[in-house]
């Protein structure tokens, strides 16, 4: 008996991207560390935010690169086997000078 093709498995939806997500921290403490996950894409940039946010220990990326290094704002630009590369920044430990 042939085995069903993996889109038509049960809970799998046909036709799903997968995507690499990175994190990227930048603080005063680290200057710079990376971490990585493989993600069904979800359908929304909301969506996305979230599942990047929750994967990395609760922290709330503030902006998503391509590996081009362009920000990406729509959800429908990423394809199938892309990395995409959140970053957050550490305001709170961050000393900016202000003139």
């Amino acid at each position: 008996m042939a085995s069903s093709p993996p889109s038509r498995r049960k809970g799998l939806k046909p036709n799903r991207k997968r995507v690499t997500i990175h994190m990227q921290f930048q603080d005063r403490s680290e200057s710079h560390r990376q971490l990585i996950k493989l993600i069904i894409l979800p359908d929304s940039m909301e969506e996305l935010f979230k599942i990047a946010g929750e994967n990395f220990g609760g922290h709330k990326p503030t902006k998503v690169l391509t590996s081009e290094n362009a920000e990406i704002d729509d959800i429908g630009v990423i394809r199938d086997g892309d990395h995409l590369f959140f970053l957050h920044y550490d305001y709170d430990n961050t000393n900016f000078d202000v003139i």
